[in-house]
């Protein structure tokens, strides 16, 4: 059975935290969306199926020996360690995988020193608007063309109203001028 220990500095080997590799996989694998456990190095250390199926493509079978930071997300492991050491909660990391967009959201277990790589695969790109909270030029493109319909509907309906009042008001004159 593999063993994973955390790799806590000053701590004897002996009283370090010991979890199977098998039990960390199968946890992993609850979790519905691809997420990567890797030392500090960056080297793979376990990562779920859903994981394995969005990195399918770029056709790598021995995870165990794979440094994900900078094969994978074109990265320096040291510069992302050093941010996340400075404070960041988390570092976000956009990119295309496959030509499919994602965005990697990189953790820090300060206790065993390991980052967690939580993966959100999209069908679309992530516009820049969207990540502030603003509204997309196509979300408001959107909005216009439903208000210019709800406003047309009302014009027409209001043109049939009046349409309807000049024949009614017609209708009662003609009934005032005739005995």
């Amino acid at each position: 059975m593999a063993v994973i220990s955390s790799n806590i500095p000053g701590e004897p080997v002996s009283s370090r935290p010991q979890v199977s590799v098998e039990h960390i996989q199968a946890f992993l694998n609850t979790l519905d969306r691809p997420v990567v456990l890797s030392g500090r190095d960056g080297q793979v250390l376990a990562l779920n199926d859903q994981a394995k199926r969005f990195f399918e493509p770029s056709g790598t079978d021995d995870w165990q020996s794979l440094d994900i930071l900078r094969h994978l997300f074109e990265v320096n492991c040291d510069d992302i360690i050093q941010r996340l050491k400075e404070g960041e909660r988390e570092v976000a990391l956009n990119g295309v995988h496959a030509q499919k967009p994602y965005q990697a959201k990189l953790k820090l277990v300060r206790d065993a020193d390991w980052l967690t790589i939580e993966i959100d695969a999209h069908e679309k790109p992530f516009p820049v608007a969207q990540q502030t909270g603003q509204p997309t030029v196509q979300e408001l493109l959107q909005e216009r063309e439903i208000t210019y319909r709800n406003l047309l509907a009302a014009y027409l309906k209001l043109q049939e109203v009046n349409r309807q009042k000049t024949v009614f008001l017609a209708s009662a004159a003609h009934e005032l001028k005739t005995p």
